[in-house]
């Protein structure tokens, strides 16, 4: 996997920021006058290695905000790397050894000082950092980091410590950041570890670039919005939580070591197509959509490993516990996969295989780039097209009489489907590709289209469109209620 670095230089500071493209998070390494503090690292940590390195920085401690609900921290690994000081909350569970930090404090390097601050809401022991420098005599605010507490647009869900604790964590996830806006001058930055693509997003936002207190106050619902108007609507457009997030707080309450990525043990592609179509294993075939798709493996999970998203659904549909193999085009694709798996803790790849290039198998899908006009010409049509998008995004605008059966829920599906040909999509074609993998048993060849490429309700037209939120299943003529 690589990162995105990236660098701002803001008072007596350089903030690097290091964004893991893959799960939407951000980890930051904090630079004054040859010392540093790093912020919220993610599993993989060569690169903050490497750039604390390169730098000849002295790292004076490593801080997570909170003990992460949706990737395994790479924060106690390097810590141990650095010979430097773990700091958390005080939080109970911990199998290991660290330090723990409470508001009030001030952790100082160079000119420079961190100041912890309580921020309940993402999770109870949140905490969000004030970095300040000295400016006349007067503490100057330069940038808050925020963690998964007040994000870029919108702010951390509440749900994923408990359902019970979702509403409390909700109001206090309102307190806590207009409180910390009013501790904040109007042109602090704003600089949060979840981000776009993150699942820990209250809902969809379109985030801003560099962020300050003042433009936040212009677009951010939760400081636009009273206490009760929040707490309403708190919860109400989320996506659903990934299956495999209630993993990942006991997997970082253990201490997770770090992960040095290696190439699986190869195998045959005849033992991997014979591995495919039993029950006892899990392949997931890494290709391209395209690639797999004009010559699938039949059994093999079509999983695109460049797709930013990957992680996320792989966690979410490859049950943990039993043997997983890959089948790729190329060997570097398969190390950058197991790079990526590291940071959802799916540490065990039982082998891989690289598919023969004089291989083809009868194409099983028609795929399609762009979403005919013929579909839509009569209210007669015989497609049956299937939304794998979640309900959330559902809500916000549907094809008249597609059926919604989001991509989480086809393992455990009844794909019963009496009418030919399917059409799937959703929005971006990685999430058509995959349902491919459940559909194929059950139809007949060449019986599903697949809708690849960028998928905008704009394209469809808006009188294929419905936006109503409460629409009920099979929704059809323009004028239907």
């Amino acid at each position: 996997m690589k990162l995105e670095l990236g660098r701002e230089d803001l008072h007596n500071a350089t903030i690097w920021t290091l964004f893991s493209s893959n799960l939407g998070n951000k980890s930051y390494v904090i630079e004054s006058e040859g010392e540093a503090f790093v912020i919220d690292p993610n599993r993989l940590i060569d690169p903050i290695l490497d750039l604390t390195q390169s730098r000849k920085l002295r790292v004076k401690g490593v801080v997570d905000t909170h003990v992460h609900n949706d990737y395994v921290s790479g924060a106690l690994a390097l810590a141990n790397e650095l010979d430097t000081d773990y700091l958390l909350p005080n939080v109970a569970g911990l199998d290991f050894h660290c330090k723990h930090y409470r508001e009030g404090e001030k952790l100082e390097f160079g000119a420079m000082e961190l100041s912890p601050v309580e921020t309940p809401g993402h999770t109870w022991e949140h905490h969000s950092f004030i970095l300040g420098g000295v400016d006349r005599g007067s503490s100057k605010k330069v940038a808050a980091f925020t963690g998964g507490s007040w994000l870029a647009g919108g702010a951390g869900r509440t749900d994923l410590v408990s359902p019970a604790d979702a509403p409390k964590l909700a109001s206090a996830q309102w307190k806590s950041i207009h409180q910390l806006s009013e501790m904040l001058s109007p042109n602090t930055r704003i600089m949060p570890t979840h981000g776009s693509g993150s699942y820990c997003l209250e809902s969809d936002v379109v985030p801003t670039d560099s962020p300050t207190v003042a433009s936040e106050l212009e677009v951010n619902p939760v400081l636009r919005l009273t206490l009760d108007e929040w707490t309403e609507t708190v919860g109400k457009n989320s996506r659903p939580i990934p299956g495999y997030f209630p993993l990942m707080a006991p997997a970082n309450r253990k201490g997770p070591a770090r992960f040095s990525a290696r190439l699986p043990d190869p195998i045959s592609f005849e033992a991997l197509v014979e591995l495919a179509r039993g029950t006892n294993c899990t392949v997931v075939d890494i290709r391209d959509s395209h690639r797999a798709l004009d010559n699938p493996i039949q059994g093999a999970l079509r999983l695109n490993s460049s797709a930013p998203v990957f992680t996320t659904w792989f966690g979410w549909l490859v049950p943990r516990g039993t043997p997983v193999y890959f089948a790729s085009d190329d060997s570097e694709r398969v190390l950058e996969a197991v790079e990526d798996l590291s940071q959802i803790g799916q540490e065990e790849i039982a082998g891989y295989c690289i598919v023969p290039q004089d291989w083809s198998r009868e194409t099983a899908f028609a795929v399609r780039d762009v979403l005919p006009a013929e579909l839509f010409s009569n209210t007669g049509r015989k497609n049956v097209i299937v939304d794998l998008r979640h309900p959330n995004e559902r809500k916000a605008g549907h094809i008249r009489g597609s059926v919604g059966l989001p991509l989480e829920n086809l393992r455990n599906s009844s794909l019963g489907f009496d009418d030919f040909p399917l059409l799937l999509h959703c929005s971006g074609g990685f999430r058509a590709a995959t349902a491919t993998t459940f559909f194929e048993g059950s139809l007949p060849e060449a019986s599903v289209e697949v809708l690849l490429g960028s998928f905008t309700l704009d394209a469809v037209g808006p009188e294929n469109v419905c936006f109503r939120a409460d629409c009920r299943e099979g929704c059809h003529g323009a004028g239907e209620d």
